[in-house]
């Protein structure tokens, strides 16, 4: 899956499958009208500087928090109750 964010608030997400074959592409629009992945008030100590950052977002009535650990092609689901209590819609999980 890779993920582009634009410095606006909307998100491309492509799933690939097998030989790179594209499956899917998601627009995604982020939660709380920011340009830039968020971070936690308190971050957690072994992380480089500047992460662990989130994206909050919104596609199809589905609302997910993308955790990226670092500089790197990979990204979490995140379903980490003070990450979704921090950057949650107000009525999320």
């Amino acid at each position: 899956m890779d993920m582009y964010a634009f410095p606006t608030e909307k998100a491309v997400l492509t799933l690939k499958g097998k030989g790179g074959v594209t499956i899917s592409v998601v627009t995604a629009h982020r939660v709380g009208g920011y340009n830039e992945p968020k971070q936690l008030q308190s971050p957690p100590a072994g992380y480089p500087e500047g992460y662990p950052s989130y994206e909050v977002l919104s596609s199809r009535d589905q609302v997910d928090i993308l955790k990226l650990r670092r500089l790197e092609p990979i990204f979490y689901a995140s379903d980490d109750a003070s990450v979704w209590k921090e950057f949650g819609p107000r009525h999320g999980r």
